[in-house]
């Protein structure tokens, strides 16, 4: 999971590259990914991200927000005055929440949710 949150932090935009490890480490069969990764190599990600249908969690906010754990209600998405965007998730009336910058809407909620997950499990 670091390793994700490493890459999507380091982002500068979104990509199907990013869409496949983001489908496969949280929803996915994650034997079949490495194998696939073993395979066929990490550049062909994008195209089986497009063949396979994968949302488009960093590029689109509305996918993002499937990556937002249940409990984690709460959500607002700002562009703040250094030009980063922020994304906010929480739960429990905001005594818990995760906050994260990053360049686009997408990536920055795309990051707070993995973490979030991450806390949750």
């Amino acid at each position: 999971m670091n390793d994700l949150i490493k890459k999507l932090e380091a982002a500068e935009v979104g990509s199907r590259e990013l869409d496949f490890h983001t489908h496969y480490a949280h929803k996915g069969d994650l034997k079949f990914y490495r194998d696939y990764i073993k395979r066929w190599g990490k550049d062909a990600s994008s195209k089986a991200a497009s063949h396979w249908g994968i949302p488009h969690y960093t590029t689109s906010l509305d996918a993002a927000l499937t990556l937002v754990p249940e409990g984690w209600e709460e959500w607002e998405v700002n562009l703040k005055s250094n030009g980063l965007c922020y994304a906010k998730i929480s739960m429990e009336n905001n005594v818990v929440y995760i906050s994260e910058q990053a360049p686009t809407r997408a990536l920055a909620l795309c990051i707070a949710a993995i973490k979030a997950r991450d806390d949750v499990s």
